[in-house]
Formats: C-alpha cells, structure tokens, sequence
C-alpha cells in the first residue's frame, strides 16, 4: 500500500534538511524510515485537527509497524483523534491516534484512516 505523496515529499525534505550537516551528499540516500519501534513512549499531540470518525475496521498497533502487537481495533464510527504521523520500517505512513471514546491508542496504518491520517509529522 502506498500513502500519501504528500508525506513522502515532506519525509523526504525533513530528512534531506535535517542531516545535511550531519552526513556527507554522497550518503544522503541511505537514510532510513522513522520507524516507531513496538513500545517506545507515545509521541507528542502535535495535531489540532477536529476528531474524525473511523470509516473502517483497522488495528490499532504498539509501534508503526503490523510487527507490533494491537492495543485494539478501531470500528466504523469511532471518533478518532490524531496526534501526528511516522515512516514506518516498511516503507507506508502510519499516524498515532487515540481512539477517543473507547480509551485506548496506539498506530495505525495511514491508508486505512480518513484524510489518509495525520498532516503533522511527528518527531523522533
């Protein structure tokens, strides 16, 4: 699955712009994903975005990777309320959520959310 062009152009400016100091041209392409690993510590609420309503049924996973373990599943309806979102290891977007009114959160893999997830990218 494939996410957003949008967020892989903005991955790919952050990442571009972030080690330019860091590393030499010749190896800025050997930049990995952004993975969030299965249990690291929640990212900031980076998104002010209103709550959206889940439109399918998805897990909700421990890191942005379907490697994790599920804290639960999102349902249609839901109200859903995004935080900020990730380069997963396997190459797509995912957003960590809180799935409001069912009290549980976690990641969830973009091409399965509204308005393809979060705009905000979250910090590593």
């Amino acid at each position: 699955m494939i996410s957003s062009v949008r967020k892989s152009a903005a991955i790919v400016g952050a990442l571009a712009a972030s080690f330019a100091l860091f590393v030499p041209a010749a190896q800025a392409d050997e930049i990995g994903p952004m993975h969030y690993s299965c249990g690291q510590a929640r990212p900031p609420q980076l998104d002010g975005s209103a709550f959206v309503s889940a439109t399918t049924t998805t897990g909700v996973y421990r890191g942005s990777s379907f490697g994790c373990g599920a804290n639960g599943t999102m349902v249609p309806g839901d109200k859903l309320d995004y935080y900020c979102y990730t380069l997963g290891n396997d190459g797509n977007t995912w957003t960590y959520l809180s799935v409001y009114e069912r009290g549980f959160a976690g990641w969830a893999l973009d091409d399965f959310l509204p308005n393809n997830g979060s705009s905000v990218h979250c910090p590593i």
